[in-house]
């Protein structure tokens, strides 16, 4: 028996159709419009927090420059065995009378030459790091008395000295009048800025004995005497030091 074959159907040829392209649309003006009010709202919602942040960036950038100044001068006091001497700046302070000695007073007059840039920056006769420059937006006080001398600027300037042991000494204002003793006895620094009650106040603390800093959240008035007496320098966590 013979098998027959079916022939092939003939290919039939299918022509390919144009792609169609969509055209592409872009955004209406009142789209754009309503984004860009969006966004206008929450940058407004969103700015003053930001700048916030930055103030108390600024104020704990200061009060670390402080402290670090304070703890290299102890160090080279200790390491030179000699007495070694910092100047603060501060903006809360008014000049008056000097506690210190004269020989104190004429060696600040040698190592910190009175200047006319304007600019606040901490001065030593020991410091290793230069003289470190702190931000005008940042207001300083202290309890520590005002220096006397040809050093002194318009606002004041306090001055913390180190002996070859380590030890601080320095001289504080209180209202408390001898033989009675202040609470508190500490030197402090409290950095903060006036104009904005919100950022919070960072403080550096000083012990006269031994001449250890500890820094902290500063409560209370930024008046010299009311520093010493009333505020309240309390301090950080210790992984925060």
């Amino acid at each position: 028996m013979k098998i027959r074959r079916r022939s092939p159907k003939p290919h039939r040829y299918h022509p390919r159709r144009p792609h169609r392209r969509h055209p592409q649309r872009g955004f209406t003006l009142i789209e754009t419009l309503i984004v860009i009010s969006l966004v206008g709202i929450l940058a407004s919602v969103a700015a003053p927090s930001f700048a916030s942040l930055l103030d108390s960036m600024k104020v704990d950038q200061t009060i670390n420059e402080i402290r670090m100044a304070l703890q290299d001068t102890q160090r080279q006091a200790i390491r030179t065995n000699q007495v070694c001497v910092v100047q603060v700046p501060t903006t809360g302070n008014s000049p008056s009378a000097s506690p210190l000695p004269q020989w104190l007073q004429d060696l600040i007059a040698k190592y910190f030459p009175a200047g006319g840039s304007g600019s606040k920056k901490i001065s030593g006769n020991c410091l290793t790091s230069g003289s470190p420059e702190l931000s005008n937006a940042v207001d300083l006080a202290s309890n520590l008395q005002t220096a006397q001398s040809a050093a002194s600027s318009s606002s004041g300037s306090v001055v913390v000295q180190y002996s070859p042991l380590g030890s601080a000494d320095f001289a504080i204002s209180s209202a408390v009048t001898p033989p009675a003793t202040p609470v508190d006895p500490t030197g402090k620094v409290v950095a903060f800025i006036a104009s904005k009650p919100q950022v919070k106040k960072k403080c550096v603390a000083i012990s006269s004995n031994l001449g250890l800093t500890r820094i902290g959240v500063y409560t209370g008035s930024t008046d010299p005497k009311e520093i010493t007496d009333t505020g309240l320098c309390s301090a950080l966590d210790w992984k925060q030091q």
